[in-house]
């Protein structure tokens, strides 16, 4: 019969309990660690789940560009879910008594996937939006390569510009000045060619287009039809004397015929003789005010409306341009000046456009 030692036995039983001690913590451990482990994998669930529920609600469908407003919509939403979330998984934890370090670095892992995704999005959204910007660029430029061409190819004097005699002429942009003296006077002229082109239509244009093209072939109609646009600018005339100066507010005469029989620039002018008669037809002005002030013209400086005045006095202010060298002809060589002018600054317009959307 074996024989037993009291203290080798009271020894075993006490590892024995050791060892069920033992177990029963790591039971404990490992009953949080699964958890904390669910909770992991609740957290990639999460994160998937909020981001279809978000975007189903904020995206109206399959888009290239994410708008801001969807964006903030995005934002939003995945905020308040993140806050419910955070709610259930706060629950959680205390439900497993989850120790709280566990549980910070659970919610900063989950913080840091919701910002991550946003940043995605906004990612996508500005890079949609510089590809759709970049996209309408290289439209535009290509656009502006060919209508650059054709604008230079329909200028009528590329180089030179029309000569306005017995004046000198200088320009600064769309402001033209021309000057002379004649004796002891010295006599301004003033205009800007923006907005100048004539782009109106009467009843007698549309029945001579009509007429054109009914007794033309259709390649010379059109010809025909795409007449140069004229710029015909208001413009002030000023006849300095000592300290006193005279002022014209002038404009131009509605033509019998029209400027332009259409409403789009010239490309390719026809070479008819109707087409000749057209853009050579006389063109002359009349004074709309005049006043007589010192110094500059100001707002304040009174001027009539010569529509209401005398006919003869009319008349003999109209003489007193003449004979200073203002009268049909000079109307017509500031008409063509102005409109080769207003033609370079058009396409000098077009070039700096082109810069911009190829920066």
């Amino acid at each position: 019969m074996p024989r037993f030692c009291p203290l080798t036995e009271t020894r075993s039983r006490k590892n024995l309990m050791g060892d069920d001690y033992g177990n029963a913590l790591s039971d404990n451990d490992l009953q949080k660690f699964v958890a904390t482990k669910e909770l992991e994998i609740q957290l990639a669930s999460q994160v998937h789940h909020l981001t279809n529920v978000c975007w189903d609600k904020c995206m109206d469908g399959p888009s290239d560009y994410i708008s801001s407003k969807q964006t903030t919509c995005l934002q939003n939403c995945l905020a308040k879910c993140t806050r419910a979330s955070t709610l259930s998984t706060t629950m959680n934890c205390r439900h497993y008594s989850i120790k709280s370090n566990v549980y910070s670095s659970y919610n900063t892992l989950f913080h840091q996937r919701q910002r991550s995704i946003m940043k995605d999005i906004v990612a996508r959204s500005s890079s949609a939006t510089a590809q759709t910007h970049t996209n309408a660029y290289q439209d535009l430029s290509s656009f502006l390569n060919k209508e650059i061409k054709l604008e230079k190819e329909a200028q009528k004097h590329p180089s030179e510009m029309p000569n306005i005699v017995g004046f000198e002429v200088t320009t600064d942009g769309s402001e033209v000045t021309l000057t002379k003296t004649n004796g002891d006077e010295k006599i301004t002229v003033k205009f800007n060619v923006t907005n100048t082109v004539n782009t109106e239509n009467d009843e007698r244009s549309d029945s001579h287009e009509q007429e054109m093209s009914g007794n033309d072939t259709p390649e010379t109609a059109e010809s025909m039809s795409s007449t140069q646009l004229k710029s015909r600018p208001e413009f002030t005339v000023d006849i300095n004397r000592g300290n006193q100066t005279l002022s014209f507010l002038c404009s131009y005469l509605p033509n019998e015929y029209p400027d332009s029989i259409t409403n789009s620039r010239n490309r390719n002018p026809g070479e008819g003789d109707m087409n000749h008669d057209l853009e050579t037809m006389a063109e002359d002005f009349q004074i709309d005010e005049f006043t007589v002030h010192d110094g500059e013209w100001k707002k304040t400086t009174y001027s009539t409306d010569c529509s209401v005045i005398d006919g003869e006095l009319y008349d003999k202010l109209l003489n007193v341009l003449e004979e200073r060298g203002i009268g049909e002809q000079f109307a017509n060589q500031l008409m063509d000046f102005s409109t080769a002018h207003e033609h370079k600054q058009y396409i000098s317009l077009l070039e700096k456009l082109q810069q911009f959307v190829e920066k």
